[in-house]
Protein backbone atom coordinates (compact mmCIF):
# COMPACT_ATOMS: atom_id res chain seq x y z
CA UNK A 1 0.00 0.00 0.00
CA UNK A 2 1.17 3.48 -0.31
CA UNK A 3 1.13 5.09 2.56
CA UNK A 4 1.03 9.44 2.45
CA UNK A 5 2.57 11.54 5.12
CA UNK A 6 1.62 15.13 4.92
CA UNK A 7 4.37 17.61 6.81
CA UNK A 8 4.01 21.25 7.29
CA UNK A 9 7.70 22.96 7.57
CA UNK A 10 9.59 25.64 6.38
CA UNK A 11 12.71 23.54 5.25
CA UNK A 12 15.85 24.36 3.40
CA UNK A 13 14.71 21.75 1.27
CA UNK A 14 11.10 21.69 0.54
CA UNK A 15 10.86 18.06 -0.18
CA UNK A 16 14.27 17.67 1.11
CA UNK A 17 13.38 20.33 3.88
CA UNK A 18 13.74 17.03 6.54
CA UNK A 19 17.12 16.32 7.15
CA UNK A 20 18.27 13.12 8.97
CA UNK A 21 15.75 11.76 11.39
CA UNK A 22 14.97 9.97 14.06
CA UNK A 23 11.37 9.34 15.07
CA UNK A 24 12.35 7.26 18.85
CA UNK A 25 15.53 6.44 20.01
CA UNK A 26 15.28 2.71 17.81
CA UNK A 27 14.90 4.17 14.70
CA UNK A 28 16.97 6.33 12.44
CA UNK A 29 18.26 6.85 8.77
CA UNK A 30 21.64 7.45 8.09
CA UNK A 31 23.36 7.38 4.71
CA UNK A 32 27.46 7.53 3.64
CA UNK A 33 26.61 10.46 1.19
CA UNK A 34 24.47 12.51 4.04
CA UNK A 35 26.42 15.29 4.22
CA UNK A 36 25.99 18.20 6.88
CA UNK A 37 23.05 20.93 7.00
CA UNK A 38 21.24 23.55 9.08
CA UNK A 39 19.58 21.50 12.35
CA UNK A 40 16.28 21.93 13.16
CA UNK A 41 13.73 20.07 14.92
CA UNK A 42 10.46 18.88 12.91
CA UNK A 43 7.59 17.51 14.42
CA UNK A 44 5.58 14.72 12.21
CA UNK A 45 2.41 13.02 13.59
CA UNK A 46 3.47 13.52 17.14
CA UNK A 47 6.78 12.42 17.14
CA UNK A 48 10.01 15.25 16.86
CA UNK A 49 12.61 14.43 14.70
CA UNK A 50 16.04 15.90 14.50
CA UNK A 51 17.42 17.20 11.40
CA UNK A 52 21.19 17.25 10.65
CA UNK A 53 22.07 15.87 7.12
CA UNK A 54 21.06 15.04 3.71
CA UNK A 55 21.76 12.77 1.17
CA UNK A 56 23.50 14.29 -2.00
CA UNK A 57 24.14 12.57 -4.99
CA UNK A 58 24.82 12.43 -8.58
CA UNK A 59 22.64 11.15 -11.22
CA UNK A 60 23.53 7.77 -12.25
CA UNK A 61 24.90 7.31 -8.48
CA UNK A 62 22.70 4.69 -6.61
CA UNK A 63 22.93 5.61 -2.72
CA UNK A 64 22.64 3.47 0.09
CA UNK A 65 20.45 4.20 3.24
CA UNK A 66 21.65 2.80 6.73
CA UNK A 67 18.72 2.62 8.78
CA UNK A 68 18.17 1.10 12.67
CA UNK A 69 15.59 -0.63 13.76
CA UNK A 70 14.86 -2.07 16.89
CA UNK A 71 15.35 -6.27 16.80
CA UNK A 72 12.92 -7.95 14.99
CA UNK A 73 11.11 -5.54 13.54
CA UNK A 74 10.55 -5.31 9.98
CA UNK A 75 9.56 -2.23 8.08
CA UNK A 76 9.67 -0.38 4.63
CA UNK A 77 11.47 2.81 3.00
CA UNK A 78 9.42 4.64 0.42
CA UNK A 79 11.36 7.18 -1.47
CA UNK A 80 9.00 10.24 -2.52
CA UNK A 81 9.78 12.42 -4.83
CA UNK A 82 8.61 16.66 -5.56
CA UNK A 83 5.75 15.59 -7.08
CA UNK A 84 4.31 13.69 -3.99
CA UNK A 85 4.85 10.81 -5.63
CA UNK A 86 6.19 7.37 -4.41
CA UNK A 87 9.42 6.68 -6.83
CA UNK A 88 10.90 3.70 -5.04
CA UNK A 89 9.84 1.27 -2.16
CA UNK A 90 12.15 -1.36 -0.09
CA UNK A 91 10.07 -3.93 1.84
CA UNK A 92 10.35 -6.17 4.42
CA UNK A 93 13.39 -4.84 5.56
CA UNK A 94 15.08 -5.32 9.05
CA UNK A 95 18.32 -4.22 11.17
CA UNK A 96 21.35 -4.05 9.43
CA UNK A 97 20.01 -3.66 5.87
CA UNK A 98 21.73 -1.32 3.49
CA UNK A 99 19.39 -0.73 0.99
CA UNK A 100 20.21 1.39 -2.19
CA UNK A 101 18.41 2.97 -4.69
CA UNK A 102 19.24 4.07 -7.91
CA UNK A 103 18.98 7.11 -9.59
CA UNK A 104 19.43 6.82 -13.18
CA UNK A 105 15.64 7.64 -13.76
CA UNK A 106 15.43 10.14 -11.28
CA UNK A 107 15.62 13.85 -12.61
CA UNK A 108 17.86 16.30 -10.37
CA UNK A 109 15.46 17.13 -7.95
CA UNK A 110 14.54 17.29 -4.15
CA UNK A 111 13.28 13.49 -2.55
CA UNK A 112 13.12 11.86 0.61
CA UNK A 113 13.28 8.60 2.48
CA UNK A 114 10.70 7.49 4.80
CA UNK A 115 11.07 4.76 6.79
CA UNK A 116 7.60 3.27 7.67
CA UNK A 117 6.81 0.81 10.37
CA UNK A 118 3.10 -0.51 11.37
CA UNK A 119 1.46 2.53 10.60
CA UNK A 120 3.56 5.13 11.25
CA UNK A 121 6.66 7.22 9.83
CA UNK A 122 9.56 6.67 12.63
CA UNK A 123 13.00 8.34 10.23
CA UNK A 124 13.03 10.71 7.74
CA UNK A 125 15.80 11.45 5.45
CA UNK A 126 16.28 14.05 2.85
CA UNK A 127 18.07 13.39 -0.91
CA UNK A 128 19.10 15.92 -3.44
CA UNK A 129 19.82 14.64 -6.98
CA UNK A 130 22.41 17.06 -7.84
CA UNK A 131 21.33 19.22 -10.67
CA UNK A 132 24.58 21.72 -10.08
CA UNK A 133 27.82 20.95 -7.98
CA UNK A 134 28.03 23.97 -5.77
CA UNK A 135 31.12 25.19 -4.15
CA UNK A 136 31.32 28.02 -1.77
CA UNK A 137 34.18 30.82 -0.51
CA UNK A 138 34.12 33.74 1.53
CA UNK A 139 37.18 36.80 2.21
CA UNK A 140 36.64 36.02 6.28
CA UNK A 141 37.48 36.49 8.57
CA UNK A 142 35.62 39.28 9.65
CA UNK A 143 34.66 41.47 12.07
CA UNK A 144 30.89 42.08 13.75
CA UNK A 145 28.54 44.30 11.63
CA UNK A 146 31.21 44.31 8.31
CA UNK A 147 30.12 43.12 5.39
CA UNK A 148 31.59 39.95 4.39
CA UNK A 149 31.59 38.54 0.48
CA UNK A 150 30.66 35.11 -0.53
CA UNK A 151 31.03 33.66 -3.95
CA UNK A 152 29.68 30.45 -5.44
CA UNK A 153 30.97 28.05 -8.01
CA UNK A 154 28.43 26.31 -10.02
CA UNK A 155 28.96 23.31 -12.39
CA UNK A 156 26.04 22.10 -14.18
CA UNK A 157 25.14 18.75 -13.84
CA UNK A 158 23.51 16.30 -16.88
CA UNK A 159 19.91 17.53 -17.68
CA UNK A 160 19.84 19.93 -15.12
CA UNK A 161 16.62 22.35 -14.67
CA UNK A 162 17.08 25.89 -15.00
CA UNK A 163 18.60 27.65 -12.05
CA UNK A 164 15.86 30.03 -10.60
CA UNK A 165 18.26 31.38 -7.86
CA UNK A 166 21.37 31.06 -5.42
CA UNK A 167 21.18 31.84 -2.07
CA UNK A 168 24.26 32.21 1.02
CA UNK A 169 23.13 31.09 4.27
CA UNK A 170 24.82 31.51 7.55
CA UNK A 171 24.29 29.46 10.48
CA UNK A 172 25.69 29.85 13.97
CA UNK A 173 28.11 26.73 14.68
CA UNK A 174 26.99 25.73 17.51
CA UNK A 175 23.64 25.99 17.54
CA UNK A 176 23.23 25.26 13.28
CA UNK A 177 20.13 27.96 13.37
CA UNK A 178 20.31 30.21 10.65
CA UNK A 179 21.22 33.80 11.42
CA UNK A 180 20.97 34.86 7.49
CA UNK A 181 19.97 34.55 4.44
CA UNK A 182 20.63 36.14 1.21
CA UNK A 183 20.38 36.06 -2.46
CA UNK A 184 23.31 35.92 -4.72
CA UNK A 185 23.84 37.75 -8.13
CA UNK A 186 24.98 36.17 -11.36
CA UNK A 187 28.46 37.48 -11.88
CA UNK A 188 29.91 35.36 -14.95
CA UNK A 189 28.40 32.45 -16.32
CA UNK A 190 28.96 29.63 -13.74
CA UNK A 191 30.01 32.81 -10.53
CA UNK A 192 27.85 34.11 -8.26
CA UNK A 193 28.59 36.91 -5.24
CA UNK A 194 26.79 38.49 -2.32
CA UNK A 195 27.48 41.07 0.59
CA UNK A 196 26.61 39.20 4.13
CA UNK A 197 26.59 41.29 7.14
CA UNK A 198 26.80 38.65 11.04
CA UNK A 199 25.91 41.12 13.67
CA UNK A 200 26.78 38.04 16.57
CA UNK A 201 30.84 37.60 16.97
CA UNK A 202 31.94 33.42 17.21
CA UNK A 203 31.93 30.54 14.99
CA UNK A 204 29.67 30.30 12.14
CA UNK A 205 29.28 28.13 8.96
CA UNK A 206 28.58 29.49 5.20
CA UNK A 207 26.65 27.37 2.79
CA UNK A 208 25.64 27.66 -0.59
CA UNK A 209 21.70 26.78 -2.16
CA UNK A 210 20.78 26.54 -5.98
CA UNK A 211 17.10 26.19 -6.77
CA UNK A 212 15.24 25.51 -9.42
CA UNK A 213 12.04 26.63 -10.91
CA UNK A 214 9.74 24.11 -9.64
CA UNK A 215 7.35 24.96 -6.45
CA UNK A 216 6.08 22.96 -3.71
CA UNK A 217 3.43 24.78 -1.79
CA UNK A 218 5.24 28.44 -3.01
CA UNK A 219 9.13 27.04 -2.16
CA UNK A 220 11.67 26.50 -5.11
CA UNK A 221 13.07 23.04 -5.09
CA UNK A 222 16.51 22.46 -4.17
CA UNK A 223 19.17 21.25 -6.93
CA UNK A 224 22.06 21.63 -5.44
CA UNK A 225 24.58 22.95 -1.95
CA UNK A 226 27.64 23.50 -1.51
CA UNK A 227 29.46 22.04 1.52
CA UNK A 228 29.79 24.04 4.83
CA UNK A 229 32.61 26.26 4.88
CA UNK A 230 33.63 28.05 8.69
CA UNK A 231 33.55 31.65 9.04
CA UNK A 232 35.06 33.46 12.22
CA UNK A 233 33.41 36.44 12.87
CA UNK A 234 35.22 38.53 15.71
CA UNK A 235 33.93 41.12 17.93
CA UNK A 236 33.29 44.43 16.36
CA UNK A 237 35.52 47.57 17.27
CA UNK A 238 33.61 49.42 20.15
CA UNK A 239 33.80 53.76 20.11
CA UNK A 240 35.25 55.36 22.88
CA UNK A 241 35.04 59.26 23.52
CA UNK A 242 37.89 60.68 24.75
CA UNK A 243 37.43 63.56 27.65
CA UNK A 244 38.52 67.19 26.95
CA UNK A 245 41.29 68.47 29.17
CA UNK A 246 38.82 70.91 30.90
CA UNK A 247 35.58 69.66 30.37
CA UNK A 248 32.57 71.75 30.97
CA UNK A 249 28.83 70.81 31.24
CA UNK A 250 28.69 71.46 27.51
CA UNK A 251 32.04 69.82 26.22
CA UNK A 252 31.80 66.33 28.46
CA UNK A 253 31.41 63.93 25.54
CA UNK A 254 28.86 61.40 25.60
CA UNK A 255 30.28 57.73 25.90
CA UNK A 256 28.86 55.50 22.52
CA UNK A 257 26.80 53.04 23.34
CA UNK A 258 27.84 49.22 21.63
CA UNK A 259 25.22 48.44 19.08
CA UNK A 260 22.91 45.43 20.14
CA UNK A 261 24.07 42.43 19.08
CA UNK A 262 20.93 41.08 16.59
CA UNK A 263 19.55 37.55 17.93
CA UNK A 264 19.74 34.73 15.48
CA UNK A 265 16.44 34.39 13.50
CA UNK A 266 15.32 31.32 12.90
CA UNK A 267 14.48 31.68 9.28
CA UNK A 268 14.59 29.23 7.20
CA UNK A 269 18.12 27.83 3.40
CA UNK A 270 19.17 25.81 1.69
CA UNK A 271 17.27 26.71 5.58
CA UNK A 272 15.09 25.63 8.31
CA UNK A 273 12.62 27.88 10.43
CA UNK A 274 10.45 26.21 13.59
CA UNK A 275 8.47 23.53 11.84
CA UNK A 276 5.21 21.28 12.94
CA UNK A 277 3.55 18.63 10.82
CA UNK A 278 0.84 16.34 10.48
CA UNK A 279 0.54 12.53 9.46
CA UNK A 280 -2.43 10.44 7.33
CA UNK A 281 -2.02 6.46 6.46
CA UNK A 282 -4.31 7.42 3.55
CA UNK A 283 -3.31 6.21 -0.28
CA UNK A 284 -1.36 8.93 -2.35
CA UNK A 285 1.81 10.64 -2.44
CA UNK A 286 3.78 12.16 0.14
CA UNK A 287 3.14 16.09 0.31
CA UNK A 288 6.21 18.34 1.48
CA UNK A 289 5.45 21.74 1.85
CA UNK A 290 7.53 24.87 3.47
CA UNK A 291 5.09 27.50 5.29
Amino acid sequence: MRRTFIILCAGWLVVAGLSLGVGADSYALASPAAVDTPDRTVTVGGNTYQVTNAVRVAGGTPFTIRPTAPDNATFDLYLYNSDQAVTGIKTDLTDGSDPSFATDDRPPGSYVVALFYQGRFEAILPVVVMGYRVSATHDGPVRAGEALTVTAEIREEPAAPNVSAVEAVVTNASTDRVVTRVPMDRQAADTYETSVTVDAAGAHKVYVNVRGEQRVRGQRELLGFSDAVSLTVTPGATQTATPSATPTPTSTPTPTTPSTTAAPTTADPITPRAATATQTSAQGGVHLWAA
